[in-house]
């Protein structure tokens, strides 16, 4: 996974990194799905930023949180994710740079719906069962 030369790596390298939080036959299934995203984004990759890809991870790193309210609720819808995000990652600043983590919307949304296996608009607790968190990167 390389950086390209205005310092993003791609989409799909971005989704890749989730897939050592899955295991087994879930695996097969989400490298199909990011094959579906690339095809669907096409030349129009925007691609994901060091620091993007940084203050993702914090989230991802605290997923059992959004797995509680998926749960509570029975499914989040995009507008739920996004704020659950902001909670999760107000006042934390990265180890490295002392930066504020800011997840960009265009990243939740991505990841949002790569999670939405079903293409219902809502994450189910089932989808976000799949990804543990501990692993990720």
């Amino acid at each position: 996974m390389e950086p390209n030369e205005d310092g993003k790596i791609s989409t799909e390298d971005f989704l890749k990194t989730s897939l050592s939080s899955l295991s087994g036959s879930t695996i097969k299934k989400y490298r199909s799905r990011i094959t579906e995203f690339v095809k669907k984004i096409g030349d129009d990759d925007k691609g994901v930023s060091e620091s993007d890809f940084i203050s993702f991870k914090y989230f991802f790193d605290e997923l059992d949180q959004v797995k509680a309210k998926a749960h509570r609720y029975r499914y989040l819808d995009f507008e739920q994710f996004e704020e659950i995000i902001k909670d999760v990652t107000t006042g934390v600043k990265t180890k490295r740079t002392k930066q504020p983590v800011e997840v960009p919307q265009h990243i939740a949304r991505l990841f949002f719906e790569y999670m939405d296996e079903d293409h219902s608009g809502e994450l189910e607790p089932e989808e976000l069962m799949a990804f543990n968190q501990t692993s990720m990167g």
